[in-house]
């Protein structure tokens, strides 16, 4: 064990590059995993894509339906965040709707 009180430059320098090839190899164990992820079913994925079965309606145009929802959710936040600088308030969105 390493007397850390009466250390020189040298043992300090190996644990240094010890400690930083530990942290290197969590890092790339994490990464590792969450890569993995991607191969794993998801539940989102999987309704979309029966619910394009069911409706007769073709991947592209159940892929442009998850678009969509997106741009929905973007709007909102977008209009909730700008109402709540321009009241300075908490906001709570009840309903939103599209206007074409």
């Amino acid at each position: 064990m390493i007397n850390l009180n009466h250390m020189t430059v040298l043992e300090g320098f190996v644990l240094s590059l010890f400690i930083i090839l530990i942290v290197f190899l969590i890092l790339w164990l994490l990464s590792l995993i969450l890569s993995l992820l991607k191969y794993l079913p998801s539940a989102a994925g999987t309704e979309t894509a029966e619910k394009a079965k069911k409706d007769g309606v073709t991947a592209q145009a159940a892929a442009a339906d998850d678009t969509d929802r997106e741009e929905y959710m973007v709007a909102v936040l977008t209009a909730a965040c700008v109402a709540k600088r321009t009241l300075q308030k908490d906001v709570r969105i009840i309903s939103c709707k599209r206007i074409k």
